[in-house]
């Protein structure tokens, strides 16, 4: 189990660092791991949404966006 969590975690951080460095592709494909490991996990999917936006694939985005206010009714999605 916490194995599974801290690869959760790395897989969240290294997407977040990809996406800081304008390494889309790279934070794509971490942050799409880290949502196989916990389709649940709100923070993984709303930084998948913003790599989809930054990446103008607006429809992507747009779903995952839905896909957080699901999961959190709190959450506020960004326009896109």
């Amino acid at each position: 189990m916490a194995t599974r969590r801290r690869k959760l975690r790395d897989l969240i951080r290294s997407g977040q660092t990809y996406w800081l460095m304008d390494r889309y592709d790279e934070a794509l494909a971490d942050l799409s791991r880290a949502i196989e490991l916990e389709p649940g996990n709100v923070w993984a999917i709303v930084r998948r949404g913003e790599t989809h936006r930054e990446m103008e694939r607006y429809d992507e985005a747009r779903a995952d966006f839905d896909r957080a206010t699901e999961l959190d009714p709190s959450y506020q999605p960004p326009a896109v």
